[in-house]
């Protein structure tokens, strides 16, 4: 099987899954990473018109942010950029104001993620759409993923 053979069954999957449930098109993030990248086009391809990608930088790279950019606008993905630095500051602020334990790298990595769900989430119910995650196989298979947040999606087209 060919990788184009591949992406027309997965673009039709994306399809199925939201006629399915009822919804009028997809949301996703944009991170300018590869996985998110190869599953924005698939999106693409299943809704031209009835998509949105989300760059959700929060203490992010320029380059990630760059390459999401270049990225919808070589497939003419519609966006929305929401930086959720402040956002992450004050919650993160109001979290450890009382030191009940040692604050981690992991529980705010956790958090990054958290916060991305919800905002991916906030576009879907806005426009009754469904949250498509860029998850593998790989990582879903090993548990390499925030449990609602990264992992909170409604389809994994990569999964």
């Amino acid at each position: 099987m060919n990788s184009a053979s591949i992406a027309e069954k997965l673009s039709l999957w994306i399809e199925e899954r939201v006629a399915a449930a009822g919804s009028k098109g997809v949301v996703l993030g944009l991170s300018g990473g590869m996985d998110s990248s190869v599953v924005a086009v698939l999106c693409q391809r299943a809704f031209p018109r009835k998509m949105l990608g989300v760059i959700m930088p929060c203490y992010s790279h320029n380059q990630d942010i760059e390459h999401a950019q270049a990225l919808a606008q070589k497939f003419s993905i519609p966006t929305k950029t929401i930086v959720l630095d402040g956002t992450y500051d004050t919650l993160l602020k109001a979290l450890t104001r009382e030191k009940a334990a040692p604050d981690s790298r992991l529980a705010q990595a956790n958090l990054k993620a958290r916060l991305r769900m919800l905002t991916l989430y906030y576009f879907a119910n806005r426009l009754d759409y469904l949250v498509v995650g860029s998850g593998n196989r790989d990582e879903l298979a090993i548990g390499y993923f925030t449990k609602h947040g990264d992992g909170g999606v409604d389809i994994q087209p990569l999964g």
